[in-house]
């Protein structure tokens, strides 16, 4: 055996001795934090956008984003409950993925279960809490809007908190925030279009016709949202970051809320999203198949699904459709 062994060794033909190569350890540049942290949100609420208005007027910013985006305009099967139904449900159920957080007024404070107080209101997680409480990134969250309530009450896991007086203050804020801030989600609402439409009417929607007033607001909230879509690209670090653009609505009757009037109030402005990134194949999610309806309350999954944060177990609704087309956009 060791004769073997020895014949083995000499028997070997041999080679010039290139030394010890001692390499450092780097992580890999895909590292899961690294792909995280490329990552990005921009959510838009345009209150007061009527889907089939979108649909007949094809403001110009919007439907070139349909050109990579994962959409629909098909209110009718995505909105089968009586909530949320006003401004604070619907923002309530849009950062909580609940359906019914018991919002119902501006005050953002959800109301106990019974009228006696005895039994508390149910956990409201927001996105933005999960996000920082969950996440292993700094997680700048910007936030920036007119409505003081939503702003101080509701959005106080927000990192930067902008109230501004109007949209045109809104776009300017929102513009220099996603040209320069390193935040991984920011949140914009423009009031306009629910201004105009609350005085000039929300036009016909069987007949497509639509006051001057809330077409002119329209287009203008477009022409903002072209400024942040440009905003987003000029960023130094664009062509290394995987940017997700949410669109949609949140508002549906002015009327105040109150446990007996939820069923009552029908809702005035039909729902819609839009979601955008540059690797998407453009589907409108209710006509492929499986057919996808999305809901208001399955935002929040969605964005915490594409920055990677696990869902709290508080989090009643789950789905995250994005994950059907997870394929498309990877980690680019």
């Amino acid at each position: 055996m060791g004769a073997g062994t020895v014949w083995g060794v000499a028997g070997c033909k041999k080679f010039p001795d290139p030394g010890m190569n001692i390499q450092e350890y780097r992580p890999a540049v895909d590292s899961s934090l690294t792909r995280m942290a490329k990552r990005k949100v921009l959510l838009i609420s345009v209150d007061g956008l009527n889907a089939p208005a979108v649909s007949t007027l094809k403001p110009a910013n919007i439907t070139a984003l349909l050109q990579h985006a994962k959409y629909t305009f098909d209110y009718s099967k995505s909105w089968q409950q009586p909530w949320p139904i006003n401004n604070t449900a619907s923002w309530a159920s849009m950062l909580t993925g609940e359906a019914n957080t018991r919002m119902w007024d501006s005050s953002f404070y959800a109301v106990p279960v019974d009228s006696v107080n005895s039994i508390p209101v149910p956990p409201n997680i927001t996105v933005l809490q999960t996000m920082i409480e969950r996440s292993k990134l700094s997680n700048r969250i910007v936030a920036v809007t007119p409505w003081s309530n939503l702003l101080y009450n509701f959005m106080t896991y927000a990192g930067k908190k902008v109230r501004t007086a109007e949209d045109g203050q809104t776009r300017t804020e929102t513009v220099n925030a996603l040209k320069t801030d390193s935040a991984n989600l920011f949140i914009t609402q423009f009031t306009g279009v629910q201004e105009a439409g609350a005085g000039a009417g929300y036009g016909n929607n069987e007949t497509a016709v639509y006051p001057d007033a809330y077409k002119t607001a329209i287009n203008t909230v477009d022409g903002y949202i072209g400024e942040l879509m440009s905003a987003i690209r000029s960023r130094p670090a664009y062509a290394k970051e995987n940017w997700l653009t949410i669109i949609t609505t949140n508002q549906v009757s002015y009327k105040l809320l109150y446990k007996d009037s939820i069923t009552a109030a029908a809702p005035l402005i039909n729902w819609f999203i839009v979601a955008h990134n540059d690797y998407f194949t453009p589907a409108e999610i209710t006509t492929i198949k499986p057919a996808i309806y999305p809901r208001i309350e399955e935002v929040a999954t969605n964005i915490l699904f594409w920055l990677k944060i696990p869902v709290p177990a508080s989090m009643t609704t789950k789905n995250a459709w994005l994950s059907v087309f997870e394929t498309e956009y990877g980690d680019k």
